[in-house]
């Protein structure tokens, strides 16, 4: 299903992500989209490809389908709200988008203060981000996916950590080179310990967290 069409099946989870006939744009997170959506969504991709055991990785694939999902809305707010007065976002609807959706997206969930504060904290986040990933718009989930998770084996942090950070499949900066060399020789010397407590050896709390929300165990 994934592997050699992996390009193609990722580019297909993203139409349907981005198709307002079967994803609703209008909600506030993922997690309040209705099992019925979902249900829908699913046979969208189980329309367009077939597996033996596709309902086994369900789960994970419209887990992956969320990233892709919540990564849009912020181009979607990148490009066509922020800084700009909100009727001039309201008129601006993208094409493809359900005017209504797009109008209940823009009042009720990009000009809300919450959603101002935690884009601002965000920003803040980000300037101040080292070793800053080199996957462009692939879904963490999918790297994790193809290196293995989907044979029930899931790669070692340190395959994680080369993959996310890997520029022309090597290491350009010296801090990543250092941390790689860290997490790797963990790795070996202890093979059993769980990717989650290597990674609170090895990092700040921010990026447990975000190993966290990533599935990490």
């Amino acid at each position: 299903m994934v592997g050699k069409n992996s390009n193609l099946f990722s580019r297909n989870l993203g139409k349907i992500v981005c198709d307002h006939n079967i994803c609703p744009l209008g909600v506030s997170s993922w997690d309040r989209i209705k099992e019925e959506k979902l249900n829908y969504m699913w046979a969208a991709v189980t329309d367009k490809f077939e597996s033996d055991d596709m309902d086994i990785h369900r789960n994970h694939i419209l887990g992956w389908m969320k990233e892709l999902w919540n990564k849009w809305r912020g181009q979607l707010h990148a490009k066509y709200v922020k800084g700009k007065p909100i009727q001039e976002a309201l008129k601006n609807v993208p094409k493809g988008v359900d005017k209504k959706q797009w109008e209940w997206l823009v009042k009720e969930h990009f000009a809300t203060e919450s959603f101002q504060a935690r884009s601002n904290r965000n920003a803040a986040n980000k300037t101040k981000l080292k070793m800053l990933h080199h996957i462009g718009s692939k879904p963490i989930r999918e790297i994790i996916y193809q290196k293995g998770g989907k044979d029930g084996k899931p790669p070692d942090l340190a395959t994680i950590f080369f993959e996310t950070r890997k520029k022309n499949k090597t290491f350009v900066d010296p801090e990543i080179i250092k941390k790689h060399a860290q997490i790797k020789e963990l790795v070996q010397s202890e093979p059993s310990l769980p990717t989650i407590e290597i990674v609170e050896q090895c990092f700040d709390l921010k990026v447990v967290v975000m190993y966290l929300a990533w599935g990490v165990e």
